[in-house]
């Protein structure tokens, strides 16, 4: 992870080379039944190799969620071990201590997103599906699941109490199938109402 202070400019990296972050080697996802190898034009056929991609914070700020594409953990930090700067030179060492495993959540995913409930939306483009983690029972849910969400790519919470998804379809795209664009086009954005009520994340940190 690369930190950034936004007002002086500096930076620092943290969990360097940490498991947590680091994509699982030969992945094979699924996608549409047909599991998945990565072909690019020229080069031999391989797998996809993806690390850190998720990441979302709690609605105190005090708690990153993460994981790499290529995995199927959910992984924690508590945000003051990314803070601490390199002048503490523990700092690696700490944060590297304090890196928390949520357990695995049944299926690779992409990007993240929370709502006001505190749940941790975690898109999951094998399933076409959006789950979620939720930090009072310690267990991944299911939320959404419809087959038009075709690699689920980005995500935000509306103040209107809806989740957006962009929807990409990524497995389709020429580069990783030997040039052959099978996407449809053009792409969508589809929504959902949040349970429980939940509203779009407001807290400053």
């Amino acid at each position: 992870m690369i930190m950034v202070d936004l007002k002086t400019g500096e930076s620092w990296r943290r969990l360097n080379q940490d498991h947590s972050v680091l994509r699982v080697p030969n992945d094979v996802p699924t996608y549409f039944g047909k599991p998945f190898y990565f072909k690019q034009l020229g080069m031999p056929i391989s797998w996809q190799q993806e690390g850190l991609d998720g990441l979302q914070l709690s609605t105190d700020g005090k708690t990153a969620y993460y994981s790499p594409l290529t995995s199927k953990t959910l992984y924690s930090i508590p945000t003051v071990n990314l803070r601490e700067r390199d002048s503490n030179p523990l700092a690696e060492i700490w944060a590297h201590s304090n890196v928390s495993s949520k357990g695995q959540r049944g299926g690779d995913a992409n990007g993240f997103e929370g709502d006001s409930s505190g749940k941790i939306y975690q898109l999951m483009p094998e399933q076409n599906a959006v789950y979620y983690f939720d930090p009072s029972d310690g267990q991944t849910h299911g939320f959404l699941r419809d087959p038009r969400i075709l690699w689920p790519d980005g995500a935000t919470v509306g103040a209107d109490g809806y989740i957006y998804l962009n929807i990409n379809q990524l497995p389709f795209q020429p580069d990783w199938n030997f040039g052959v664009d099978g996407r449809t086009h053009p792409g969508a954005v589809l929504r959902a109402k949040l349970p429980d009520g939940a509203v779009k994340v407001n807290t400053l940190y």
